[in-house]
Formats: C-alpha cells, structure tokens, sequence
C-alpha cells in the first residue's frame, strides 16, 4: 500500500507540512480511517439531531404540548437566532488573537453536545414533572444549547 505522499494526494501545504514534520503525516495516515469513521458518526448524528430541533416546525410544535402560551412558543425562534449570533461577538473577542483554536473549538462543541443531551433530558421528562417544571428545564437546555452553538462558529 503506498502512502499518500507516494500517490501525490497532499495538497501544497501539507506537502510543505510533511516535508518539514513527517511524523506528523505518518500519524494523521495511522488514523485516518479512525478519523473519518468517527467524524462520519458524529456528523451524521448531528444532522439529524438538527433536524430534530428544528426551531421553526419541530420545537414550537414540542412546547405547544406543554403550553397553549403563543408568546413563550413564539420566543423559540428568537431565542434560537439571538443564541446563535449574540454568543459569536463574545467568542471572537476570545479567539482573535489566538494561534490556536482547537482547544475552543473542542470545548465549546462538547458543550454543543452537552445541550443536546440536556433537550433530551428534558423531553424524556414529560409525564414525570410537572409541565411548567419541564417547559422550564427545556428552555433552559435549548438555550444552553444554541448558546455553545454560538459560541462556537468564530473559532471553526
């Protein structure tokens, strides 16, 4: 099996990378089908996780089960929109002047995560707490949630 230096599949700037750091390519090589398999894996699960919580049909839909109020119902989008785009000019003023971002990027995508899980937390709450207790934990991890989502778009 040839490497791909050998097959002339690196790009410019990786050529220049593995001339002056092969141990670097040959780990990336080592790892390349861990990599992929598990960046597929997240990727994947992510779409349609998004999918799920879409906040102009699926979410309003969701919390309409839990209240008849159509100002909290209607505060979804916003809360999505303001926690998507509020969160970047703090997260830019973080990562402006750093060299490196993948320590941001790590964390703040966990925490991406972490917000998924806790809308799942929520919703497998129902039946269980009472709907003002749930509605209240839901906005609170949909809120966590597009908040890290926020964050984390000026350091990708």
């Amino acid at each position: 099996m040839t490497t791909s230096q050998e097959r002339g599949a690196l790009a410019p700037d990786l050529r220049r990378l593995a001339a002056d750091h092969p141990e670097y390519i040959a780990g990336l090589e080592e790892r390349q089908r861990w990599n992929f398999g598990w960046n597929m894996l997240d990727y994947a699960s992510f779409s349609i996780t998004k999918a799920c919580l879409n906040e102009n049909t699926v979410i309003p839909y969701f919390i309409s089960q839990l209240t008849a109020n159509a100002v909290i119902i209607g505060l979804l989008p916003a809360i999505a929109w303001l926690g998507l785009y509020v969160p970047q000019i703090i997260a830019a003023w973080l990562v402006h002047s750093r060299d490196r971002y993948k320590s941001h990027i790590l964390t703040w995508a966990w925490g991406e995560r972490v917000g998924i899980l806790l809308i799942f937390a929520a919703a497998m709450c129902i039946g269980v707490f009472s709907p003002p207790l749930v509605l209240a934990f839901f906005l609170f991890a949909y809120f966590f949630f597009w908040v890290t989502a926020g964050l984390l778009i000026p350091p990708y």
